[in-house]
């Protein structure tokens, strides 16, 4: 995973989701990739953490909670669109955030814990995403 920050969009990973989601017309991709979050029982891979987090934003965008350094593209995705994620996405936003934070098997979690400073910054960016899924 190159990543240059703790954002969910500062990974080459997330990024190119996002040339995915310009391409989409629905919320199919968005709910995919939560799905494969929330389907992994053992191993939780880093990219598909990565995917995972950038679908969550992307609803949280929806809900008029986006974070402040979102993507142009994801914001002129957002505003073409306007879709309504629904409850039921939220909710498993929710939970795949938390998997992905908590989970002994999360590589990506691990990967931000190898260093002794990072973690409290990328921990920062999932409890601001957290926040902006539950208003």
């Amino acid at each position: 995973m190159g990543a240059w920050g703790s954002g969910s969009f500062e990974n080459d990973t997330a990024l190119d989701w996002v040339w995915a989601l310009e391409e989409s017309e629905d919320l199919s991709l968005v709910r995919q990739a939560i799905a494969d979050v929330l389907r992994v029982d053992e191993y939780l891979d880093a990219d598909v953490a990565c995917i995972g987090l950038a679908a969550a934003e992307v609803v949280a965008a929806l809900r008029d909670e986006p974070q402040d350094k979102l993507p142009a593209e994801v914001s002129r995705w957002v505003h073409a669109h306007r879709l309504a994620p629904g409850d039921e996405l939220v909710r498993d936003c929710l939970i795949a955030v938390e998997k992905i934070r908590t989970d002994d098997e999360s590589e990506l979690k691990e990967l931000w814990e190898e260093d002794d400073t990072l973690p409290v910054e990328w921990y920062a960016v999932l409890d601001d995403l957290t926040s902006r899924l539950q208003r």
